[in-house]
């Protein structure tokens, strides 16, 4: 989110929704590793809200904490610095990311659909590969490719097909889904939201639906 990209951000993209584990130098580095520097990482967040405070036609901002043992503490001073920044902040416990963690506790006979394979969005992978769920940063989970298919093509896929039944159905023994916290229905994993037609287990790609209610006349 560099400033030579905010325009064709502001021109093209309806919701922009930015993960951001900390509110400190200290802590937004050790929970998101890498390359990524406190710094730089809020200038262009704050930079590009700065852009568009004052347009009529913007982006959805919402801004997303997971909460683990590394930024827990700021949790509060989190929602209070980017609550009146942003059109909507939530809060979550930590996922199991499509079972590679072991944060939430799964019941195999209480297993649902997460509505993904219905409702979608796509998941392009940096090779062009597609997959279902954002869960799936190994690729595990394919249903096309979009070097060499049309978004058209890979909805009516034959494993997109299989994707769909096994969810149907609440087969996911063959498949991620069947480790994934997001098949077992669990409210209290959303600690906050200042839009309060968030829910767990609700998905939340269509933005009408989740239009954000009012407080005192501003979006809250």
């Amino acid at each position: 989110m560099t400033p030579d990209i905010y325009d064709k951000v502001i021109k093209y993209v309806d919701i922009l929704k930015i993960s951001i584990y900390g509110i400190t130098k200290d802590v937004y580095e050790k929970s998101h590793r890498g390359s990524l520097k406190f710094e730089k990482v809020y200038s262009n967040i704050l930079g590009f809200l700065e852009k568009t405070k004052n347009l009529k036609k913007k982006p959805h901002t919402i801004g997303l904490l997971t909460v683990t043992d590394i930024n827990k503490h700021e949790m509060n001073d989190w929602i209070k610095f980017w609550k009146p920044k942003l059109d909507e902040v939530y809060v979550w416990q930590p996922h199991n990311y499509g079972g590679a963690k072991n944060y939430r506790t799964i019941d195999h006979t209480k297993q649902e659909s997460c509505g993904r394979p219905f409702y979608g969005p796509l998941y392009i992978h940096i090779d062009g590969l597609v997959s279902m769920c954002c869960f799936d940063f190994n690729a595990k989970l394919i249903i096309g490719d979009i070097k060499t298919q049309t978004i058209d093509e890979i909805f009516h896929s034959e494993a997109y097909r299989k994707l769909r039944k096994a969810h149907k159905t609440k087969n996911f023994k063959d498949y991620l889904c069947y480790n994934c916290c997001q098949t077992n229905y669990d409210p209290s994993v959303l600690l906050y939201a200042t839009n309060k037609k968030r829910k767990a287990g609700r998905t939340n790609a269509n933005l009408q639906d989740l239009k954000p209610e009012k407080e005192d006349g501003n979006n809250y």
